[in-house]
């Protein structure tokens, strides 16, 4: 990035990058991103943290970013009640524990 933006550089870069991925292109590594804008590591993340809150990009352990699948994230609840074949828990006990612990650790004593 040539110039400071009043907007913040890691805002306009979340910007570049969703018409990117709009238009089919490659999602880079990390270290090609911080080349191709010329900043530091951070901004190049939080950049693609707002993407990732968007559901624009999705982060893969031992892969990196990609864009995201179905063009959108899933919430917990969908992921779990589609693990546990409709309900949200395998035995209901979450009421009894709390949204906050999960199922099979013991509350507190």
């Amino acid at each position: 990035m040539a110039e400071a933006s009043p907007r913040g550089t890691y805002l306009v870069i979340a910007e570049v990058l969703r018409k990117e991925i709009k238009k089919g292109e490659p999602l880079l590594s990390e270290a090609a991103l911080m080349r191709s804008h010329n900043v530091a590591r951070n901004t190049i993340r939080r950049a693609l943290k707002v993407l990732e809150a968007d559901g624009v990009v999705e982060f893969v352990p031992g892969t990196g970013w990609r864009p995201a699948r179905d063009g959108g994230r899933r919430s917990l609840a969908d992921a779990s009640s589609t693990f546990h074949g409709g309900n949200s828990t395998a035995d209901g006990d979450h009421q009894k524990a709390g949204p906050w612990l999960p199922v099979w650790l013991p509350a507190p004593r």
